[in-house]
């Protein structure tokens, strides 16, 4: 009875525990990715980027505060492991909070590219119910006290459910529909046929994860009873969401002779001496230079999408930054 009562409660624990924390870090080094190469975005995405970096960070506090109570305060003490502590702050409501930032992000990157209200509005909705049955699944989870207590309450089962489906439902919306109106671009040259392309890949693999992810939840919970293993989606789907934001951001940057280059000519970066790896933009965005480096950016602009559609659909070629140095290569 103990080894299974390990086996289900603290195995799961440990598992989601670890993750957050790996994720973290991989979120971690995406902003400082974002910060070095987008000084000059728009004040609302560095608000987004940076509040929800924020919100992670203080998530994965509480997350090694629970860890640290589970696993040293209750050490030997199986009684603990049903304990949920916060878990219910920092999961439902905090991930719930991120989660609803990220997709609003996406949401409005749905409206930059199909100027379609129907869609926005659609996706908004979903997004608001997702958030709402979140926050009423911390409500649940704080007043239950455990686990245990939460298993066969009908309500419980009601609002986790809403969570999950409502989560799915609102991601596999938005990859539906960014897939439909990215394929129905009338592009006339291979370089941005090739980055509608890889766009396509891009939002249909983190789509489809974060939509699988907020199912198995679900799932989890209801399938295999008088256990955690939900916890281990739980715990990630948050840093799932965040991380795709920055990547789908940090997806403008190129390397100067890198594999794709002639997928994503945003910026490009090309640098002789690591020491003279930090650059400035000018207030006027146009030009810089710091040391032997130069930073020259068209007058074309960039929408926050990775690229900008004119009124003909016609998707327009993105800001070109080329970082000059002599040869040699610094990945960022």
């Amino acid at each position: 009875m103990d080894n299974e009562i390990l086996e289900k409660g603290a195995g799961p624990l440990l598992v989601a525990y670890l993750a957050s924390w790996g994720f973290q870090g991989v979120l971690c080094v995406q902003v400082y990715q974002y910060y070095r190469a987008f000084p000059n975005d728009r004040p609302f995405l560095k608000i987004l980027v940076y509040g929800v970096f924020t919100l992670e960070v203080v998530q994965t506090i509480l997350v090694a505060r629970d860890a640290f109570d589970t696993f040293v305060v209750g050490f030997a003490d199986l009684t603990t492991l049903s304990n949920i502590r916060l878990l219910w702050l920092s999961f439902p409501v905090l991930g719930g909070i991120v989660g609803s930032m990220c997709r609003l992000f996406l949401i409005y990157r749905l409206h930059i590219l199909s100027k379609s209200w129907v869609s926005t509005l659609s996706a908004t909705i979903l997004a608001v119910v997702t958030e709402v049955a979140a926050i009423l699944t911390g409500v649940e989870f704080s007043t239950a006290g455990s686990f245990i207590s939460t298993y066969g309450q009908r309500k419980t089962y009601i609002v986790i459910g809403l969570w999950g489906g409502s989560g799915a439902a609102c991601d596999a919306f938005i990859t539906a529909s960014m897939v439909y109106y990215l394929l129905h671009q009338k592009a006339k040259f291979k370089r941005t046929r090739a980055r509608i392309a890889f766009l396509i890949v891009t939002i249909v693999e983190t789509g489809a994860l974060t939509a699988a992810i907020s199912t198995l939840n679900f799932l989890l919970f209801i399938c295999i009873k008088w256990s955690s293993y939900f916890i281990i989606p739980l715990m990630i789907v948050a840093k799932l969401y965040s991380n795709t934001m920055l990547l789908a951001l940090n997806n403008r940057i190129s390397i100067v002779g890198g594999r794709n280059e002639h997928i994503n000519p945003d910026y490009s970066l090309n640098m002789h001496d690591p020491s003279q790896r930090e650059f400035h933009h000018d207030p006027e965005g146009k030009s810089t230079r710091r040391g032997n480096i130069e930073v020259q950016e068209n007058s074309t602009s960039i929408d926050q999408l990775g690229f900008s559609c004119d009124q003909n659909s016609e998707i327009a070629r993105p800001t070109n930054i080329t970082i000059k140095a002599g040869s040699g290569v610094v990945v960022y």
